[in-house]
């Protein structure tokens, strides 16, 4: 059984040694095995970029491309950026509670430990940057992820009472 990573430093270990990365967008409270998502995997000495559908037991591999090199350095790089780990909280948008919409995760694995980092109609600037890097190697887009960017919402981690709270503040005169 695989143990969620609970520490930031737990998380920053994983997220630099990760055997896997699994990148996936949806619409809200649909559930499909058809959907597409991204997967990332190390190999040797560089990294297999794959535009999968279907889960670890039916998965289908729709897109494949191996990086190593220059090529693979570039993921790290660009992966590097979002310092995902970091993000121990679902980002929402920040000016709107969206009750329905697009929602995403990514989840990072390494032996027997994972984290997930997830959201719902907004996502970080650094993830979606990761994202179109990820589909200028040639790799399909994901729908639902294209949706959260084009809200163009800006993201935050800030739990949703303290965002009710501020609007609260904001619009109505105490």
């Amino acid at each position: 059984m695989a143990r969620k990573a609970r520490s930031i430093k737990q998380r920053r270990e994983i997220f630099e040694d990760f055997d896997r990365i699994e990148l996936r967008a949806r619409p809200e409270l649909v559930f499909s095995l058809r959907e597409g998502y991204l997967l990332i995997e190390k190999i040797d000495q560089g990294y297999l970029v794959q535009y999968c559908t279907g889960w670890e037991d039916s998965k289908e591999i729709e897109v494949s491309i191996a990086l190593e090199g220059n090529d693979a350095a570039r993921l790290r790089s660009e992966l590097d950026k979002t310092k995902a780990y970091q993000w121990t909280r679902e980002f929402r948008p920040l000016d709107y509670q969206v009750l329905d919409g697009y929602d995403w995760t990514m989840d990072f694995y390494k032996g027997d430990s994972y984290f997930q980092t997830c959201g719902g109609n907004a996502a970080p600037q650094e993830l979606l940057d990761f994202y179109e890097y990820i589909v200028s190697l040639g790799l399909p887009r994901l729908e639902s992820l294209d949706e959260i960017a084009e809200f163009g919402w800006e993201a935050t981690m800030r739990p949703p009472w303290d965002q009710l709270e501020a609007l609260h503040e904001k619009y109505i005169e105490r």
